[in-house]
Order: C-alpha cells, then sequence, then structure tokens
C-alpha cells in the first residue's frame, strides 16, 4: 500500500488526474460500502431494497463499482435502511490519500443504531446508575423560581 500511495503523490501533481481518480474512488468506495454493510447484517439485495422501498435490481446497480449517479435521496434512503446517519464533506486530497490508504472491509463497517457501541455503553451506565442510586433525577427548580410563583398566586 505504501507504494501505491508513493505513487499517487506523484500523479496527483497533475489537477486532471487527481480528480478523477478521487471520483473513481468515491464511486467504488459508496458501492463499496453499500454491499459491506448488506453482507455486515446478512441481507440480500432483496432484503436491503425492501427496507430502503427500492427494487433490487436497483440495488444490484448500487453496489456496481461502475456505478456513479449518486444522488443525496438515494444514500439518505440507505443509510436509513442502515439505520445510520448519512455524511457528506469536503476534503482535501491529503485526507484523501489517507482514506485510500486505509481503505478495506473493516474500515467501511458500521454499527446500526441498536448495536452502536457507544449507545450501548451510555444506556449501561445509566443502567448501573439506576441500580445504584435509583432514577436519575430531573432538573429540579431553583427554590427562589417556586417561592416567586408562590408570591405571584398569592398576590393575584
Amino acid at each position: 500500500m505504501k507504494e501505491l500511495i508513493k505513487r499517487l503523490k506523484e500523479e496527483f501533481k497533475d489537477k486532471e488526474t487527481r480528480h478523477v481518480y478521487c471520483d473513481e474512488f468515491l464511486n467504488a468506495s459508496i458501492a463499496t460500502q453499500i454491499k459491506v454493510l448488506r453482507e455486515q447484517r446478512d441481507w440480500t439485495q432483496s432484503q436491503l431494497a425492501e427496507r430502503a422501498n427500492m427494487k433490487q435490481s436497483r440495488i444490484a446497480a448500487l453496489e456496481d463499482v461502475n456505478y456513479s449517479s449518486w444522488t443525496i435521496n438515494v444514500l439518505r434512503k440507505l443509510a436509513e435502511a442502515y439505520d445510520l446517519t448519512l455524511t457528506v464533506k469536503f476534503e482535501s486530497f491529503g485526507e484523501k490519500l489517507a482514506a485510500i490508504e486505509g481503505f478495506s472491509k473493516e474500515a467501511l463497517e458500521r454499527s446500526s443504531f441498536d448495536d452502536d457501541p457507544i449507545f450501548q455503553i451510555l444506556e449501561k451506565n445509566i443502567s448501573e446508575y439506576e441500580n445504584r442510586f435509583g432514577p436519575i433525577p430531573t432538573k429540579p427548580q431553583p427554590e427562589a423560581t417556586i417561592e416567586a410563583e408562590v408570591v405571584e398566586v398569592e398576590n393575584s
């Protein structure tokens, strides 16, 4: 992989080359991630199509690394089907080189909300707190505010 990055650093000196390469990498990485996420969940194309309200043939086209007609709305539908969030951002070519270098199946996998380790840790910590101390209290109103409301009612 180091050789690829060395070669790309040299080739990226040409503006057209770097833009064409990155466009092709973008298309291939989106298509590959769609397939990786589907396989991570042990879904068929038909199952993904049903969840995304699309046809199976559309999923097959979207998983083709040569596909290039992406729309944000289609990607949003897929993100919702996977119970993920979609991020679109602008990057420098240096950041793109790092993404190319780190490109792997594992790097493309993502946990759905229910399996998201961050939310599992939060839920576990909340459960542990409540088991130990009882329900988490809601923020009480400051006493001064409560007293002011009582005085206003009495003066009415």
